[in-house]
């Protein structure tokens, strides 16, 4: 099973790795092809738990703000690590729930609403309307750390 969990992240990764761009990013001027991940955190982990449940958590990574997920049986997943050449937590790992992480704001205004909604789209596009139907099979008791 972690055979299959960790082809089916390295699959999701290069898919999230053609629909991120600056818009989609935290840091639309700081974000590159060379590092697609860089500001993505927030709306990767949005995309996540839309697909595998679980919660969203936050702490700071050498300062700067971080989200990633974890799932019901404990297991966390985080494709967006990368963007940090430290990884160094320098706060507690504290739960943010959905609303919250939805109502924030990027500093030239532009929500996180929008920036996931653009990144949801892209991915609904690409791979079509199922992407999202991992739902129904962690609904069904399956873990994807097993």
């Amino acid at each position: 099973m972690i055979e299959e969990l960790t082809k089916s992240l390295t699959d999701l990764r290069a898919t999230l790795e053609r629909v991120w761009g600056p818009d989609t990013s935290t840091d639309p001027h700081g974000w590159n092809q060379d590092s697609p991940s860089k500001g993505q955190c927030t709306v990767t982990a949005l995309l996540l738990q839309d697909m595998f449940g679980g919660i969203i958590v936050r702490s700071k990574v050498c300062g700067n703000s971080h989200f990633w997920n974890r799932l019901d049986d404990g297991c966390e997943i985080d494709l967006t690590r990368d963007q940090f050449a430290v990884w160094l937590l320098t706060s507690p790992v504290e739960e943010r729930f959905r609303d919250y992480v939805l109502s924030t704001i990027r500093e030239d205004g532009t929500s996180t609403l929008k920036r996931y909604d653009i990144l949801r789209g892209r991915m609904e596009s690409l791979v079509g309307g199922g992407l999202f139907s991992q739902d129904e099979e962690a609904d069904a008791g399956g873990s994807l750390c097993r």
